[in-house]
């Protein structure tokens, strides 16, 4: 689990360097530690099951993480390749601050 908490604190600055200041090497950092959180936090911090594929397996919220990590990377890399950010972007930024937000409320117990 600590390894899963060390990768969730990588994540987060490189999805906030890759915000900030936009590099290829906080958008490799944000590609690997969105690929190495699915499996590092299989069963530790998953929170509620979004969709069910079977009984053993389906998307969870702690998964939304991971894939909003690519997502950001992707976005990132389309602002570096046109030089200005589009007028959706904060937009954007919003709605992953809403919906980073909704997952995240899913690990904290009232």
């Amino acid at each position: 689990m600590l390894l899963a908490v060390g990768d969730l604190a990588l994540l987060c600055c490189a999805a906030v360097a890759c915000w900030v200041r936009p590099t290829r090497l906080s958008v490799w950092v944000l590609v690997i530690c969105s690929a190495l959180w699915l499996p590092l936090n299989n069963g530790h911090l998953e929170g509620p099951v979004l969709i069910t594929v079977d009984p053993r397996h389906g998307l969870t919220a702690a998964d939304l993480i991971g894939y909003g990590g690519w997502v950001l990377a992707a976005l990132t890399l389309h602002r570096r390749r046109t030089g200005a950010s589009p007028r959706w972007m904060p937009m954007l930024a919003a709605a992953a601050v809403l919906v980073c937000g909704v997952a995240v409320s899913y690990f904290v117990q009232p």
